[in-house]
């Protein structure tokens, strides 16, 4: 390399610049049926936001990525172990 063009992050000083902290992106998944599901995730989101400014959660419902027939099946029948089987919960 030639003397004028500067390495690695350095300046034209020879002294390194500080890298500046990378962002760290966490995907959270929920399911909301139920709003304990959406809760906890929103928790989790805030915890990490706390611990790490520099942390990017982001915070998904799952059935949205699935078909309108997984979305439907799903919500009806979680709703409906609720109601019969409270205990399974």
């Amino acid at each position: 390399m030639s003397p004028t063009r500067s390495q690695g992050g350095e300046g034209s000083s020879g002294e390194r610049r500080p890298t500046p902290p990378r962002t760290k992106r966490v995907l959270i998944f929920h399911v909301r049926a139920g709003a304990g599901h959406e809760r906890a995730a929103r928790a989790v989101e805030r915890a990490m936001q706390q611990l790490d400014p520099h942390a990017e959660p982001i915070v998904k419902d799952a059935l949205e990525y699935s078909s309108p027939m997984l979305r439907a099946f799903y919500a009806s029948t979680y709703n409906r172990m609720v109601a019969r089987a409270p205990r399974v919960w």
